[in-house]
């Protein structure tokens, strides 16, 4: 026979997999970015269920959603709050609680920002923020 045997090619071959364990060669991070509404909340979720597979979750969300978020949002401003900035810490409290979890950082930076010519998108609390969950 000519056929090739690519049983060698990585790029033909999956991992090996034992049960619900997988060869892996180093921690597995799960990246969220630009995230709006509820994709923040089901990438906690998917990274709850999925405890034995990804080490770290790193989320970039967006947006609030106009519906789930309203009242969070009419919350936040009544009491003088970036409605975004309480929906980051809603988000990582959220992540906080995940099974394994050890330890949840919020990162703010101005060179986040998109809009950095819009002095009402946020100023130094940016509409941009990462959340990072590590589990042990």
């Amino acid at each position: 026979s000519d056929a090739v045997n690519n049983s060698n090619d990585p790029a033909t071959t999956s991992p090996p997999t034992t049960g619900d364990n997988f060869f892996r060669l180093g921690p597995v991070v799960m990246v969220g970015m630009h995230l709006c509404g509820q994709l923040s909340p089901h990438a906690i979720h998917i990274y709850s269920k999925l405890r034995h597979k990804i080490d770290s979750l790193i989320l970039a969300p967006c947006c609030l959603h106009k519906i789930y978020d309203a009242n969070l949002k009419l919350e936040a401003k009544l009491a003088g709050r970036d409605p975004f900035d309480d929906k980051v810490k809603q988000l990582a409290q959220t992540l906080g609680k995940v099974s394994g979890v050890i330890d949840v950082n919020i990162h703010y930076d101005e060179s986040f920002r998109s809009n950095t010519f819009r002095s009402d998108e946020g100023g130094s609390g940016c509409k941009n923020a990462l959340i990072v969950g590590t589990r042990y």
